[in-house]
């Protein structure tokens, strides 16, 4: 629990439900990021401090992608006959990937829906052509059971007008970049296969896929490993206009293939939420937001610059206009999952909240 108000200054004057106080909300994405000067040295010897430095090792020695093999057609159309659910089988999926509710808009909406997965359970868009997000319960002790087969294919349960082709995608500058990454659900060949479906799947620079995005998602399977089970939340953000809210899906630029219209949604920046649940029930979580930039950032600089890229649920919720926890219990956002001293409660009414 904190005890120093000081810790939480830059976050201080904003609620859950209602609005936030002008003076401390953050207005666009340049305005996100936690202060610094509070910043606390490692604690040696400590399980994250341990679990941090581990995983900058393996960045700065992380090897070279090398060209994944490929499903063959009658392994996706096998994979193809396990996305459809029945009703029992999405109730399990929705109560074991998303226990504390599916992530819900704030505003009325026509295009948005569930495509649920065994392993995930996505959010997503008929009008973007992009899941807008995906919910998934990461088991440590599952990890690494299969190694990854490429299996990109259109998702047979949207019509062809809603959903992303291999053509969209048929372009020199983006990746088909995993939402729910398939490093996360190894458990079986068919769950890595059904996590290649395009509905899956968002542009992504390259730069961004295979550098920066990759070491956070091997971050959240690490904190998954660490703590036995991880609740992970991964989304798009659409906000162009740099407005700290989301654009309309009209406005959103769109990928320009090779043959054909433009058709894919193109976000701006990509969000992780980490959720680790306490023995008491309560919720410990790490939130990211990431710029979908061409830029690349060197080993060096990875855990600098995904401290530097810490932000609250609440200003994930303001950008994608979705209410993330709709069910959920109390939730601190605290340093008990990431060095910097940077800590908010969230309270699920709608009255301001003190500091603890």
């Amino acid at each position: 629990m904190l005890t120093k108000t000081a810790r939480i200054a830059p976050y201080r004057a904003f609620s859950h439900r209602g609005k936030l106080g002008d003076m401390h909300r953050p207005q666009t994405l340049s305005q996100i990021a936690p202060a610094r000067e509070r910043r606390r040295p490692f604690r040696r010897g400590t399980l994250h401090a341990a679990l941090l430095l581990a995983a900058g090792i393996w960045m700065a020695n992380a090897p070279a992608f090398a060209k994944n093999p490929n499903c063959t057609l009658a392994q996706k159309k096998s994979a193809d006959k396990w996305l459809w659910l029945n009703a029992r089988d999405k109730d399990l999926s929705l109560k074991q990937n998303l226990p504390w509710g599916a992530p819900t808009a704030t505003a009325p909406t026509t295009n948005e829906h569930l495509l649920i997965h065994w392993d995930y359970v996505i959010g997503y868009d008929d009008d973007l052509r992009v899941p807008l997000w995906t919910g998934e319960r990461v088991v440590g002790s599952k990890l690494g059971n299969t190694t990854r087969s490429d299996c990109f294919r259109p998702d047979p349960r949207l019509d062809p007008s809603v959903s992303a082709s291999l053509d969209d995608y048929d372009e020199p500058i983006y990746d088909q970049g995993h939402i729910t990454p398939s490093a996360d659900v190894t458990i079986s060949k068919i769950s890595v296969w059904n996590s290649f479906v395009l509905s899956n799947m968002t542009p992504q620079y390259a730069v961004f896929n295979r550098g920066i995005w990759r070491k956070l998602e091997d971050l959240a399977r690490r904190w998954a490993i660490a703590n036995g089970t991880a609740y992970i939340l991964t989304g798009s953000i659409f906000d162009r206009d740099n407005n700290g809210l989301r654009d309309p899906d009209s406005v959103a630029p769109q990928m320009k293939p090779r043959k054909g219209l433009p058709r894919v949604a193109i976000p701006s920046a990509f969000y992780k939420i980490v959720t680790i649940e306490q023995p008491d029930h309560s919720l410990k979580t790490i939130a990211f937001i990431l710029p979908n930039t061409p830029t690349a950032v060197p080993s060096k600089q990875t855990l600098g610059y995904l401290g530097s890229s810490i932000v609250t649920i609440e200003a994930v919720e303001r950008f994608t206009g979705l209410d993330l926890f709709p069910a959920g219990p109390a939730i601190t956002q605290s340093n008990a999952l990431w060095p910097i001293p940077m800590a908010a409660p969230r309270n699920s009414s709608k009255r301001k909240h003190k500091p603890t």
